[in-house]
């Protein structure tokens, strides 16, 4: 329950900050705009939390499933603002990939702590953070991926495996 999660947390926002300014750029002060970009997603994934762990509170699947929810309406944001070349839409797939990346964090490690047994929290713990980390990586699969396949394409291909991993947890509660 907590892999197809956990892997998202760090998969989905990291195109907002690193894919998107560069595919979308803007014309002027495009540092600037990067950083901005960058500040809104991982200041959404903060402020998320607080609300994810109040929700966490009443029902630990829900934080989850608003997360992966998060995900895939980010992606296919991500998506239209690659096919629109709109700059602007990239400010909220910011907020939407950052609160993701929040919610999604926030189960993932709390689900950990919820099924350890006596002595292995630390261990559980460590092998969601590979899964968080291994994200990173998105973005360089993705660049490589694009001399096949349109960003368009890739980014709804990630929308629809994030759908998928809803579903999965939905079904699974």
């Amino acid at each position: 329950m907590v892999a197809p999660v956990a892997i998202w947390s760090f998969a989905a926002p990291v195109n907002a900050f690193t894919l998107l300014p560069t595919e979308v750029p803007v014309h002027h002060l495009r540092i600037a705009y990067a950083g901005l970009v960058t500040a809104l997603t991982l200041g959404s994934g903060m402020a998320a939390q607080p609300f994810a762990r109040r929700l966490e509170a009443r029902h630990s699947r829900l934080v989850a499933r608003v997360g992966l929810g998060l995900t895939t309406v980010g992606l296919v944001v991500a998506a239209l603002t690659v096919a629109s070349g709109m700059p602007v839409l990239n400010v909220a797939v910011a907020v939407l990939l950052g609160s993701a990346y929040g919610f999604v964090l926030t189960y993932s490690l709390g689900e950990a702590a919820r099924i350890a047994a006596p002595g292995e929290l630390a261990r559980l713990t460590a092998i969601v953070y590979a899964l968080v980390y291994a994200g990173m990586f998105t973005p360089l699969v993705i660049t490589a991926l694009t001399v096949l396949v349109p960003m368009t394409a890739l980014l709804g291909a990630g929308a629809a495996l994030a759908a998928l991993c809803l579903t999965w947890i939905w079904i699974r509660v």
